[in-house]
C-alpha cells in the first residue's frame, strides 16, 4: 500500500506555476528598469517540489561578455565572481565571469565567458596557480 502525501498534488503544479510567474515577473522589470544592458540570452527556470521549502525560482541571464557581467554587477549591487578553468592544462582554458543576486524571491545570475586567452595570460595564470601550490615557478 502507498502512503499518501501530505500535499496535494495540485500544490506542486501551483508551486510551479507561482515560480514561473515570479521568474517571468523579475525578468520582465529587469528589462524594464535596464533597457541598456547587454543581454545575448535570458534562461528562466522554475521547479517544484513535495517538499515546500525545495520550490525553486531562477533566472540566468547570458551577459555575452565580461564587461556586460559587469555592467549587469554595478545595477544589481552584486560582485563578480571570476573562475579559471584550465581544462588539462591546454590551450582550452577560459574564464568564467557571474554575478549573483536575488530579485524579489527569484536567484538571478548574470554571466559570460572569456576564452582564447593569449599565451602570455595562460602561462602567468599557470605559474600563479603552482606557486599556489607550492610548486613554485619551475614546476
Amino acid at each position: 500500500m502507498s502512503e499518501t502525501t501530505k500535499r496535494d498534488p495540485l500544490a506542486n503544479i501551483e508551486a510551479f506555476e507561482a515560480g514561473a510567474f515570479r521568474v517571468a515577473h523579475v525578468a520582465r522589470q529587469l528589462l524594464a528598469d535596464h533597457p541598456d544592458l547587454p543581454i545575448r540570452e535570458i534562461r528562466p527556470q522554475s521547479s517544484a517540489y513535495q517538499d515546500p521549502g525545495r520550490t525553486y525560482a531562477s533566472l540566468e541571464i547570458s551577459a555575452g561578455s565580461t564587461a556586460g557581467v559587469r555592467a549587469w554587477a554595478d545595477a544589481l549591487r552584486a560582485t563578480v565572481k571570476v573562475t579559471f578553468y584550465d581544462h588539462n592544462s591546454t590551450a582550452a582554458a577560459f574564464e568564467s565571469h557571474q554575478a549573483q543576486a536575488v530579485v524579489s524571491g527569484v536567484d538571478v545570475a548574470v554571466v559570460a565567458t572569456r576564452g582564447h586567452l593569449n599565451e602570455d595570460e595562460l602561462a602567468a595564470w599557470r605559474a600563479q596557480q603552482s606557486a599556489a601550490a607550492g610548486g613554485g615557478e619551475g614546476r
